[in-house]
């Protein structure tokens, strides 16, 4: 079986000019080695990693000298248990010599991270002694922060055991995932501007340009035979161990780099109780779970995948899998795999025979069509397509549901024993075991469709800001003039308020009662009082409080404001197709199917109205709850069926429907609608269901998000939360809620969520975001789309 080389590509899957070729994957046991002896006072670290395993004790980097009782002095560079970055020594028995370590997490294992240390003892500020940089940005929210003295020599650099991947003397706490781009600097301090550049606020590599000298080194693993080359010029190589070399399931080298991203099995998304374990940096499981998914949402293309089955357990069932799967279930109903018995199941069908059996060895091949709608489905035995299946040509395929989004998977079949198989997603060193059929490509960063948004921060941005109580204090920060803002304090236990473009500025809604409120639109001179042209400015109104921390959720609805007919209703829109959203004003008219145009030219999936001349609620369509149901982000009830609402009708491109209640369509009265279509990688409307398990749902949205609002439509207690993301890294703490005017606030259980470059993981037991067996609608916004992020 020939291995298959699959294309690669630019950062992210970008057209970028600078490529790397290969990443080295190290898992427990590989190392690299070297006693170096070169300037312990000053030198910079620059390296890419994808990490394969969280909450454990990690080394990237250490050295030892002497040894004390408990074992070696030693100098170390890693990420705690915890999933922080930190830098560390200890010498003379037991005496700290110092410890620096961030409190961003690194717990996203889907994407790749940029991380720097500088080291340079002859600095005169203690701080700048050991700067930490993680993808470009200096890590100034410490969790420790001692420093070395003046002078000192780091064990790094000064002629002792030196490791990567491992700690250098008893060969604990080793790594997990892969490196690239991995370069030492003897006796200089650089920051990351000389290994990587900004684009589209993504950091992504760039080609050192600077001098080498001494015992620097740069090794890019492009050297199967000695992945510890030294490619500088200077020929500082490494020594490794128990790497391989080998081409398919056991080799180290990978064409998984920093620039063309690949999938891998999803560490995240975890059944409750599963007993999965994933190794091999993420392409191996092993274990009874019933849930192993990719990282990879498979859209707008022709995918390929392999499983190699690795026992002759009966319970392989490779294949994939709807992405918004209920991970508290075995049942099978959401997925399309087969089985090692010969046996088949395409989702909510029947499971067939009539496939060949497989053991441990053998190779499925699966092949998934998503161009086509509804999307189809084939599988292969060593190459052989089941069932006169022929995928090149689109024939004799399984058809999967339509409107579904899909990744790969590699389940297990039974609630007993275990299966063990590795997945091929095209980065093995070789590719694929076999030629993918014409026209299928690997799912990698490079093969995902380009996405229309680049940077959310051009259509969606949040501000965070400190009141002064000035009469026009001017809030600054948007790459555009905003034309929908949401505020909140974050300290104090005010009312929201919400304004717009289309009311024009000072006209204010919820300005009393609980949350957002119901009460009508209101003028308040001294609220919002313009709109600029990278953010507001606000008067000494509520909303500007002195000393008072806030929040302001900041949208784009494009340029200008016009007269829609294309309904029933005359309306005023203001709308921006390019992230689908708009604005839209109205006056009621009482009829029982008055349509209003909406200006987007797609069909929108989430709205909602308010009353602007009554004391009414915010009132919410969603398309996961239809066209018969309401749910209000004034109250923390569950979804109410009501054809008087959207007269049972659904939204179309070009209008949306009301019924004649006076909370969407009262006659003569006035009203204001925020109109929500999705965009691949900047938006996203679904749901999700709670496992009441602080190893929660995960969530795939295509992008790593930057706002979130969740509500469990079936439950009549929790509320409308929003998980407050303040410095743009995974673990989201505090929460807000619309229909609550409480200052921000932990949650029972642990965080919020995380967000990770592909979605977000709820990570926590309150019924607020896990109520088991709930279902969940939620409204989400980009920061950058999966297919140009980093790992977060």
């Amino acid at each position: 079986m020939a291995l298959f080389d699959t294309i690669r590509a630019g950062a992210s899957g970008s057209a970028d000019a600078y490529e790397i070729q290969n990443s080295v994957r190290i898992n427990s046991g590989a190392y690299l080695s070297s006693s170096l002896n070169g300037d312990g006072r000053t030198f910079t670290v620059s390296m890419w990693i994808k990490r394969g395993r969280l909450d454990t004790h990690t080394m990237i980097m250490s050295a030892a000298g002497g040894n004390h009782p408990g074992g070696a002095d030693i100098h170390q560079f890693g990420i705690d248990s915890s999933n922080r970055l930190f830098a560390f020594a200890y010498e003379n028995s037991v005496s700290q010599k110092y410890s620096v370590k961030c409190n961003a997490l690194m717990a996203d294992c889907s994407n790749w991270y940029h991380i720097l240390y500088n080291y340079d003892t002859t600095q005169s500020t203690s701080s700048n002694r050991i700067r930490l940089y993680i993808n470009g940005e200096l890590q100034t929210d410490l969790a420790d922060n001692s420093y070395p003295s003046s002078n000192a020599n780091n064990y790094i650099n000064d002629g002792y055991p030196w490791v990567i991947g491992h700690e250098s003397r008893r060969f604990r706490y080793p790594f997990h995932g892969y490196f690239a781009d991995l370069y030492f600097l003897d006796g200089q301090y650089l920051d990351p501007s000389s290994f990587g550049e900004t684009k589209n606020g993504v950091f992504i590599p760039k080609e050192y340009t600077g001098s080498y000298s001494g015992t620097s080194f740069y090794l890019q693993f492009q050297t199967a035979s000695n992945f510890g080359t030294d490619t500088s010029g200077e020929g500082n190589n490494w020594s490794t161990s128990s790497f391989s070399n080998s081409n398919g399931i056991n080799g180290d080298q990978f064409t998984d780099v920093p620039t063309n991203n690949h999938c891998t099995w999803q560490n995240h998304f975890r059944s409750h109780g599963d007993t999965l374990t994933l190794r091999n940096s993420l392409v191996r499981r092993e274990g009874s779970a019933d849930k192993c998914l990719g990282t990879f949402l498979l859209k707008n293309n022709k995918y390929y995948f392999e499983y190699q089955a690795e026992d002759n357990n009966g319970n392989h069932i490779p294949g994939v899998t709807q992405a918004d799967t209920d991970v508290r279930s075995r049942d099978n109903t959401e997925a399309a795999f087969y089985a090692s018995n010969g046996e088949y199941k395409i989702e909510g069908g029947s499971q067939s025979s009539g496939m060949s059996t497989y053991g441990s060895g053998d190779i499925i091949g699966v092949a998934i069509d998503t161009t086509i709608s509804p999307a189809k489905v084939w599988f292969a035995k060593n190459n052989t397509w089941q069932l006169s299946g022929d995928p090149a040509n689109g024939n004799n395929g399984f058809t999967l549901t339509a409107g579904k989004e899909y990744v790969f998977n590699a389940d297990h079949g039974s609630g007993s024993s275990s299966t063990t198989g590795t997945g091929f997603f095209g980065a093995h060193q070789g590719g694929f075991n076999y030629t993918p059929p014409t026209g299928f490509v690997a799912a990698c960063a490079a093969n995902l469709p380009t996405p229309p948004i680049l940077d959310g921060r051009k259509h969606f941005h949040t501000l965070f800001y400190t009141g002064n109580g000035s009469s026009s204090h001017a809030i600054t920060g948007l790459d555009f003039s905003p034309d929908w803002v949401e505020i909140k304090g974050r300290s104090g236990t005010n009312s929201w308020a919400i304004f717009d473009t289309v009311r024009g500025a000072t006209k204010r809604l919820g300005n009393s009662g609980s949350g957002v409120g119901t009460d009508a639109e209101s003028t308040v001179a001294a609220s919002l009082k313009s709109f600029d042209s990278n953010g507001f400015t606000f008067g000494n109104e509520n909303g500007n409080n002195n000393g008072e921390s806030y929040v302001a959720w900041c949208w784009n609805a494009g340029t200008s404001t016009v007269t829609n007919t294309d309904g029933s209703i005359s309306a005023q829109v203001r709308a921006n197709p390019t992230c689908g959203f708009s604005i839209v004003s109205y006056t009621g008219n009482g009829a029982s199917s008055a349509t209003i145009g909406h200006g987007l030219g797609v069909t929108p999936k989430a709205f909602v109205v308010k009353s602007r001349s009554q004391s009414r609620g915010w009132n919410n369509y969603h398309h996961i709850m239809g066209n018969t149901k309401y749910i209000q982000w004034n109250q923390n009830h569950q979804a109410v069926t009501n054809s008087e609402w959207w007269n049972n009708t659904s939204p179309t491109s070009s209008v949306f429907t009301v019924g004649t209640d006076n909370d969407v369509n009262d006659s003569s009265q006035n009203y204001i609608a925020y109109v929500f279509a999705e965009v691949d990688g900047y938006s996203k409307f679904g749901k999700y269901v709670g496992n009441g398990n602080s190893n929660g749902t995960y969530v795939f949205t295509g992008f790593r998000p930057a706002y979130v609002l969740i509500k469990s439509y079936q439950d009549a207690t929790e509320h409308w939360n929003i998980p407050v993301d303040t410095d743009f890294n995974n673990g989201v703490t505090k929460t807000l809620s619309l229909n609550l005017n409480n200052a921000e606030r932990d949650m029972s259980g642990g965080d919020a969520m995380d967000f990770y470059s592909n979605g977000f993981k709820i990570r926590n037991n309150d019924n607020n975001y896990s109520n088991n067996s709930a279902d969940f609608i939620y409204y989400a916004f980009a920061r950058n789309p999966f297919k140009h992020s980093n790992a977060r």
